[in-house]
């Protein structure tokens, strides 16, 4: 039997079964964890299971399909999962600087070492301890490559749109190493952004009344030379 077709709904209803009733401890995960928006962690393949036994009333049984494929189905439904065995590292970025708990971690390869790691959660701290995070649009993903530009769009978003169109154009957005020079460029569509660098490695910032805001992207790494720019001009928008 494969994964039961089920709704992002049926997985919701599941969480909240599971918050009320606990997890066997036969059903516990060993690989995945699906991690919820206040970070609780649920094995996967009961979630399913759950979910399946709500919405069409069966059995709860996870025997019939196997992690990976409770993995999958959750990931396309939007959820985060998590996988136990993976190593995790915390990236810091201030306006000065940007320090990993990974010592091998280099601004020289962004590149390259951001197209091997994945995003498990994006935050900013403010001097009061604070905690900002992405208000994400309705559909999009909670965490992806691209919710730490667009968190630092939501959090200077009156002060971009008070720069000119030159300081716009020439605002410094990505970079793939030290040794790279930057691209350059906020842009207000994708026709626009394509008219100086005709590439798919973009990113969209909605806002506003169908207004968008268009910067080179690729991965995780690329664009911290945009938040960092940011906080240092903190003080310049003020």
């Amino acid at each position: 039997m494969a994964i039961p077709k089920l709704k992002k709904e049926n997985v919701i209803e599941a969480i909240k079964f599971i918050d009320k009733n606990g997890i066997p401890s036969q059903y516990q995960s060993n690989q995945y964890d699906l991690i919820s928006e206040d970070n609780k962690k649920y094995p996967p393949k009961y979630v399913i299971a759950v979910a399946n036994h709500i919405e069409n009333k069966t059995e709860i049984t996870t025997d019939s399909f196997k992690a990976d494929e409770a993995k999958k189905a959750l990931e396309k439904l939007g959820f985060r999962i998590e996988n136990k065995h993976e190593k995790k590292y915390i990236l810091t970025i201030t306006a000065d600087n940007a320090t990993s708990t990974d010592e091998s971690f280099s601004m020289n390869e962004l590149g390259e070492r951001g197209d091997k790691c994945i995003p498990l959660d994006v935050v900013f701290i403010r001097a009061n301890g604070e905690e900002i995070r992405r208000k994400h649009r309705k559909g999009e993903r909670r965490i992806c490559n691209q919710t730490l530009p667009k968190l630092a769009f939501q959090e200077f978003e009156k002060q971009i749109t008070a720069l000119s169109v030159e300081e716009k154009e020439s605002f410094p957005v990505s970079r793939y190493s030290l040794k790279d020079k930057p691209f350059c460029g906020i842009f207000s569509s994708v026709k626009e952004f394509k008219k100086h660098r005709n590439s798919i490695e973009y990113l969209i910032y909605h806002y506003g009344d169908g207004k968008q805001y268009v910067i080179n992207s690729w991965n995780i790494f690329t664009t911290l030379i945009f938040v960092s720019c940011l906080s240092r001009s903190k003080k310049k928008f003020r």
